[in-house]
């Protein structure tokens, strides 16, 4: 969704890394209680910090959201001048600008979850992932469902949600796909909708808990995937107020 160059998408990503690391701090109690303005205030390249921001979207307010502390008017600030920087375009892939217009509802409602509105884009026209009814396209639509990871946090609803608990199944199948290809950060990202639907009554084929243990043992060594599946443990454990 970040149009650049491979110089800067590889700054871009490091940037994410980082800011995923100081996330998780946070999610934990530890570090800093700001960590996107403590992030991008410090940051020697202010343009990577404030793409961090965006590529993380929603999960960048984690911490304050499974925590329930408020967000300050310093983390809204960033998320704010990261949207200006970085502004959803036309020039989106066409196949995927749904994708960018979900995540940015996400971060949008989850900014006014802590507390603090930010500006709320409109729900996106696209309806959403619906749960497959063909037993044959759980593969494409589990993958469909990580790249919108970000919206499985608490609070928020939509049309994706619903997709999310009408396909726990296909959610299931496609984690032990992701499993045993080792595609940590796939499993990651749909062990955390198992997690969320599960934590919400829905009928899981499917344990979140040791799928999470053993990506994590295995798996959990980038930053980006152990926050997913510290997200999820959250999730599972009702961390969130």
């Amino acid at each position: 969704m970040l149009h650049a160059g491979g110089a800067a998408r590889t700054d871009y990503a490091e940037a994410a890394a980082e800011l995923a690391l100081r996330v998780l701090r946070a999610l934990d109690g530890a570090g800093d209680p700001d960590p996107l303005a403590g992030y991008v205030d410090a940051a020697a390249d202010t343009k990577a910090a404030l793409a961090a921001v965006r590529v993380l979207g929603a999960d960048a307010l984690a911490a304050h959201v499974l925590t329930g502390r408020p967000l300050t008017q310093a983390e809204a600030e960033t998320v704010a001048e990261a949207a200006r920087v970085f502004p959803l375009t036309a020039a989106c892939d066409p196949d995927t600008a749904h994708i960018a217009r979900w995540r940015d509802w996400a971060i949008a409602q989850a900014a006014a979850r802590c507390g603090l509105p930010a500006p709320d884009p409109p729900r996106p026209d696209h309806a959403g992932p619906a749960a497959p009814a063909d037993a044959c396209a759980w593969r494409s639509w589990s993958v469909t469902m990580s790249q919108l990871s970000a919206l499985a946090l608490p609070g928020l609803d939509s049309a994706v949600h619903e997709a999310a608990h009408q396909g726990a199944v296909p959610l299931a199948r496609g984690a032990c796909w992701a499993i045993l290809r080792r595609d940590y950060a796939l499993a990651a990202r749909l062990g955390r909708w198992l997690a969320l639907v599960h934590g919400q009554g829905a009928a899981v084929p499917l344990d979140p808990a040791p799928l999470l243990d053993h990506l994590l043992l295995f798996g959990g060594v980038e930053a980006r995937t152990v926050l997913e599946a510290e997200i999820a443990r959250h999730l599972l454990k009702g961390s969130h107020t």
